[in-house]
């Protein structure tokens, strides 16, 4: 992921100059950061509750987590979600927690 991060950082750069002033170096650093946070923060969340519960309890939480990224672009980005979509939202939240109950 990291490398797939860096080409296409280096792939669009060029575009980006071209068409803007450069950035100042509070705008780079504030921009390192999050390019560093935003996938270093749920991994480590990730690994910690992976060290403080059953493997198979994790893996049914996981799987739910296409269902809160709809329900957070839902909400917090007014993103439209057909009926369908919905469904199967509610259809994976139905399966975790069934899977997490007799897990």
């Amino acid at each position: 992921m990291t490398a797939a991060l860096l080409a296409a950082a280096l792939l669009s750069a060029p575009f980006g100059l071209a068409s803007h002033a450069l950035p100042s170096p509070r705008q780079l650093a504030a921009v390192a950061e999050l390019a560093l946070l935003m996938p270093l923060l749920p991994y480590v969340l990730e690994i910690s509750a992976l060290r403080l519960m059953p493997a198979a309890s994790f893996g049914i939480l996981s799987s739910a987590e296409p269902a809160v990224a709809a329900l957070a672009g839902y909400l917090l980005l007014a993103q439209a979600i057909a009926p369908a979509q919905m469904l199967g939202v509610l259809l994976v939240v139905a399966a975790s927690l069934g899977a997490l109950t007799l897990a």
